[in-house]
């Protein structure tokens, strides 16, 4: 995961910054890369220069013989937007300043509660969809404990259960802490 030794004080003063231009920046870029010893000896600057062109690459990417890999990345980037768009939906904070009641045990009323949620449906739904979300982890790794570790590996005893008892127990309270009130 640590950048190689050669790339830790990589010097970008030596890149000629001021006019951009793709394919330039690219050969300068390899160039360094290859006489600091990062890039292997048998590719010289200039192929890799060549084949990291953006036009090329665009073009091959959208060649009707490859045309399912633009398909696949466009899908796998909608899905990564879609998820982050439902994350960000349901991390973001509700509205409760106009709550019939003071937070607290005992300002408490159930029959202002539930007119209060009656009328803010997507409120509940988030909520809902928020504690389905996070007892989802937890609750396949108790599966996984009991299913896999102990029925299909044949742990009559349930040892893997009961060692892993201690930290599910740790995960349980960090749960009720995030799922709150």
């Amino acid at each position: 995961n640590a950048l190689p030794s050669n790339l830790e004080n990589l010097d970008l003063s030596n890149f000629d910054l001021a006019n951009v231009d793709v394919a330039s920046l690219t050969v300068q870029f390899t160039t360094y890369l290859s006489t600091h010893g990062i890039l292997p000896a048998n590719i010289s600057p200039d192929q890799l220069a060549s084949s990291l062109d953006p036009t090329s690459l665009l073009s091959e990417l959208v060649s009707p013989t490859n045309s399912w890999h633009a398909i696949a990345i466009a899908s796998l980037a909608t899905g990564a937007l879609l998820l982050s768009l439902f994350t960000s939906f349901l991390n973001s904070p509700d509205d409760y300043s106009s709550a019939p009641y003071e937070p607290g045990t005992d300002s408490y009323d159930p029959i202002q509660a539930e007119e209060f949620y009656k009328s803010r449906p997507l409120m509940v739904a988030k909520r809902i969809l928020r504690l389905a979300s996070l007892t989802a982890v937890f609750n396949t790794g108790l599966l996984f404990d009991w299913l896999v570790l102990g029925k299909l590996l044949g742990d009559e005893e349930y040892t893997a259960l009961r060692k892993n008892e201690p930290r599910r127990a740790k995960e349980a309270l960090v749960l009720c802490e995030k799922l709150g009130p």
